[in-house]
């Protein structure tokens, strides 16, 4: 039962997670998990199956990075 529950908050995590992409066009790592009220590692656990799903694109330096929805990716490098 523990399991189920892990993964049901795991799923509601990834739906607040796309949520915030969606209203915020960008986020920052630190933004990620404090607006998830998560670790460090908990955010990238999240943000890791998105990148290579290809669902989220990772922007910028290690020191400086951002993430986006993909959708967005073509979006901002139009500029339309």
């Amino acid at each position: 039962m523990a399991h189920r529950r892990r993964f049901y908050e795991s799923w509601l995590e990834l739906k607040q997670l796309l949520q915030l992409l969606r209203d915020r066009r960008s986020l920052a790592p630190r933004e990620t998990w404090e607006a998830l009220a998560l670790s460090k590692q908990g955010a990238l656990d999240l943000l890791r199956p998105l990148v290579q799903a290809g669902l989220v694109k990772r922007i910028g330096t290690q020191k400086t990075c951002r993430y986006i929805l993909a959708s967005n990716a073509s979006r901002r490098m139009t500029g339309t």
